[in-house]
């Protein structure tokens, strides 16, 4: 049948197959771009590693990669162990590995008492045990609060993992109670658990990305509150079972600023606010959820600090609640600082929906450092929260800041060998990288169904056998000589 008789609306199997070839042309830019994006990701994981040395030696590392073998550690023993970069390479380069991307303040294990015997090839001589080491379930291999490996063959969903920076696990964005905010509008995540168990962090949820409630919720004060109406309760209720989201606009200016977070309270509900007995019910709420978390952290605060506790609850409008600063003795070495002025006495507790909660990039620099804050960071055992350098973010830029000092990307190397390639010369490249490319997936994928690691050596074997191939494919037929 001609063209011409085809129906219209329909395409002829010649012009399929143009648009077939069309979607599967790839340019050698293309090629270089991918190239450089696997290179980056793997420069910002593995770019401050030392792949040759074992890093027992440097002792707790503010942050790096780490693995889990569960070849040497089986997931169903109790014990628990990571290994470093270079470890995993020279000591465990064929055992079924746990990739855990990075874990803050930890000290490689490989070869020590964990490990039956079995000494570190790199630095055998190490003390028993890690003490300091913090484990999750991780390091056996399981994730979030489903409990299973990632990824997960039996998961039909292809979700994303989000990892708390408290705790360190990770989490599927279905498992975390939350909705999740787009990825360029947040920073860093604190799943539900953490942030209940920090309660200071309620003086900042103004600056959060996620959502926020104004409801009591899980505080087991509220439940003391005297209400002198049923009704006054019911309205207040009410009032706080609207959820308020801050602008992104009013939440970007407030993050510049350091004298505290949006008035919720005097955003989105404004229909409602102005009711004398909802706001007198609502002071009450503030003040018992001020005096639950003032609990907290005087109970946290060691008998023998230097720090004498005195923030006492004010009665102040119902614009602005604030706190009296704390009362600090000072010794000697205080005497020679300027004296910081608690930020607490600015900010309002602002209470929250359940689940995880999205801060913005930057957020900690917005947390308070006076003596009496740090001291109740150091007894929730989240001091690292002040520290910039702690963060993934931080960590990530390092690696590809190493690497550009380096030399060359191989996105320039190869910009630069493409300029030296004529129209020809270029399609055979194209042609020869589709070909690999196509046989490299085969090769990998027999790694893959028998989770084993690639080694360097089996990439070596691989343009070995890419080398024979193309020798093969030059040399003259006998028939042809």
């Amino acid at each position: 049948m001609s063209n011409d008789n085809q129906p219209s609306g329909s395409m002829s199997t010649e012009e399929n197959d143009d648009q077939d070839n069309e979607e599967n042309i790839v340019t050698m830019v293309d090629v270089l771009k991918a190239e450089e994006t696997l290179e980056e990701n793997a420069d910002a994981v593995l770019g401050p590693g030392d792949d040759k040395n074992c890093t027992y030696n440097e002792g707790y590392l503010k942050r790096q990669a780490l693995y889990s073998c569960l070849t040497c550690l089986p997931a169903d023993k109790s014990e628990r162990a990571g290994v470093c970069l270079a470890c995993s390479y020279h000591c465990h380069s064929d055992h079924d590995l746990v990739e855990l991307y990075t874990k803050r303040n930890f000290r490689c294990d490989c070869g020590n008492s964990l490990f039956k015997g079995n000494k570190c090839a790199l630095d055998p001589i190490k003390s028993e045990t890690n003490e300091n080491n913090s484990y999750n379930q991780n390091f056996h291999g399981v994730y979030c609060r489903c409990q299973r490996p990632y990824p997960d063959p039996e998961d039909p969903e292809d979700d994303e993992m989000i990892q708390c920076i408290v705790c360190e696990d990770w989490f599927h964005t279905r498992h975390i109670d939350s909705s999740v905010p787009k990825e360029d509008d947040y920073g860093e995540m604190i799943c539900d658990t953490c942030t209940d168990k920090l309660p200071f962090l309620q003086y900042y949820l103004g600056y959060a990305v996620s959502k926020i409630t104004n409801t009591a919720g899980k505080n087991e004060s509220s439940e003391n509150i005297n209400v002198d109406d049923d009704h006054q309760a019911d309205t207040a209720e009410k009032q706080m079972s609207n959820k308020i989201s801050p602008s992104k606009e009013s939440a970007a200016s407030k993050a510049t600023e350091i004298n505290g977070p949006v008035n919720q309270e005097n955003g989105t509900n404004t229909d409602t606010v102005h009711d004398k007995d909802t706001l007198e019910t609502n002071d009450k709420l503030q003040k018992t959820q001020e005096k639950h978390i003032l609990e907290d952290t005087k109970e946290n605060v060691p008998e023998n600090s230097v720090v004498e506790e005195k923030h006492e609850l004010t009665d102040v409008t119902n614009e602005e609640r604030v706190m009296d600063s704390a009362m600090i003795s000072p010794s000697k070495e205080s005497d020679k600082c300027e004296e910081k002025e608690c930020l607490l006495k600015k900010l309002k507790i602002l209470p929250r929906q359940s689940g995880a909660t999205f801060w913005p990039e930057g957020f900690r620099k917005l947390l308070c450092t006076c003596v009496l804050c740090m001291e109740t960071y150091k007894n929730h055992n989240v001091s690292f929260l002040t520290d910039e350098e702690d963060t993934v973010r931080s960590y990530e830029d390092k690696g590809k800041l190493r690497k550009r000092e380096a030399g060359p990307t191989q996105y320039e190397r190869g910009m630069e060998a493409l300029s030296s390639l004529d129209r020809v010369q270029q399609m055979e490249a194209i042609l020869g990288y589709n070909e690999m490319k196509t046989h490299l997936s085969e090769y990998l994928t027999k790694f893959v169904q028998n989770k084993k690691v690639v080694r360097e050596e089996d990439i070596k074997e691989f343009f070995s056998g890419m080398q024979a191939r193309k020798r093969q494919k030059l040399d003259i037929p006998y028939s042809c000589r």
